[in-house]
């Protein structure tokens, strides 16, 4: 399992997505994935990987069930696509 935290850069907070918007901007583009049901506020399957989104005061902790050998090109393009949607520089890092 590995966990990363996107965050807004200026403040290191948490950037925040309208509900209607989580399926289009923490889906990376490109990607062959799907939203499923499951903890956290937002959750999606790509091959046999399962990846939660939780937002919290620091930001969104996304967490991969399972090894996902291209999880920091995953992380950089939904870091990119929330900067996009909430009109503020994000930033990643990894937590574990």
């Amino acid at each position: 399992m590995r966990e990363f935290l996107i965050r807004a850069s200026a403040d290191h907070g948490w950037p925040a997505l309208p509900s209607d918007r989580m399926t289009e901007v923490l889906q990376p583009a490109g990607w062959d994935c799907e939203p499923i049901g499951g903890a956290g506020d937002f959750r999606v399957r790509a091959g046999g990987v399962e990846v939660s989104y939780s937002g919290e005061e620091i930001g969104w902790q996304v967490t991969f069930d399972a090894d996902m050998p291209r999880a920091e090109e995953w992380i950089e393009r939904v870091t990119r696509q929330v900067a996009a949607a909430t009109g503020e520089p994000c930033e990643w890092l990894e937590l574990s």
